[in-house]
């Protein structure tokens, strides 16, 4: 009878008051390439519980050979929908982009996969721009998950690959003016939710004054 046993290291990087999660660290065989994966925003994943899309990532990079994953996101807020209402500058802060650029610097290959969800987010596209920004100086670990069609830019939980990945390299274009855009409306997006937070502050003491 032959078995097989192996140790799963987990490591989970939170804010102070966990609203935010920064990282989760799977490492099966410290050995082994690492790879890092950036998907849009955290599941429900903690240090011990696995949810779908986590179970989906380490069965499909430890076929590619990988013997370990760090999954980081562009935005870090936890339990917070994206839709087409949220404010993005509210949902990631600066350790979120530390914590990003530092897993993709010390690991060997990068997988782009925040899917194709966003993409009619004005919100999410220029966040996807800032982050895109950020990875500039990695361009030649940059990947994207690929079907056996050819299709690229998914999301681990898109039914066409959950069974296995091929990886395309891909290019990051230095695009200055569209991440000047995209701090121009973050910077009005944040002014209108103060003027409008302070508006509800008016109406509430207001109220309580009748």
């Amino acid at each position: 009878m032959e078995v097989e046993k192996i140790t799963l290291e987990t490591e989970v990087h939170y804010s102070d008051d966990r609203y935010h999660r920064y990282l989760i660290s799977k490492v099966w065989d410290s050995k082994a390439k690492q790879a890092t994966i950036i998907m849009l925003n955290p599941s429900t994943a903690s240090s011990l519980a696995i949810d779908m899309t986590t179970m989906y990532i380490i069965n499909n990079i430890s076929k590619l050979g990988f013997g370990g994953v760090e999954i980081v996101n562009i935005f870090s807020k936890l339990n917070e929908e994206i839709n087409n209402d949220i404010c993005a500058e509210l949902l990631t802060d600066k350790t979120n982009d530390q914590m990003i650029v530092a897993s993709v610097a010390r690991t060997d290959t990068t997988i782009l996969a925040w899917g194709k969800g966003g993409e009619t987010n004005k919100q999410v596209q220029l966040r996807i721009k800032a982050v895109r920004s950020l990875l500039k100086e990695f361009n030649h670990k940059l990947y994207e998950i690929c079907d056996d069609k050819g299709r690229h830019g998914w999301h681990p939980l898109a039914p066409s690959i959950r069974f296995g990945w091929a990886l395309k390299k891909m290019e990051i274009e230095d695009d200055e003016r569209e991440i000047a855009k995209a701090e121009k409306v973050t910077e009005q997006t944040n002014s209108e939710v103060n003027d409008k937070s302070k508006s509800q502050l008016k109406d509430n003491h207001k109220s309580r004054k009748k």
